[in-house]
């Protein structure tokens, strides 16, 4: 039971420290992010629909 209020109290000691050195993104930095997520969306959207694309002829090609 020691051993876990330990750990706990260790966790938040390092959660505390990261929400104090933490700091709100500027708009440049934020937009960055956006940009940033969008790309890897669209660059896995279009991965998994070629993928797609090729199971399908594969399946038509076998019926």
């Amino acid at each position: 039971m020691a051993k876990l209020l330990s750990r706990l109290e260790k966790f938040w000691l390092e959660t505390k420290r990261i929400f104090q050195t933490g700091r709100k993104p500027t708009k440049k930095e934020f937009g960055l992010t956006v940009k940033i997520s969008l790309v890897g969306l669209a660059i896995i959207g279009g991965l998994s629909y070629i993928i797609q694309l090729i199971s399908e002829v594969i399946t038509r090609a076998f019926d």
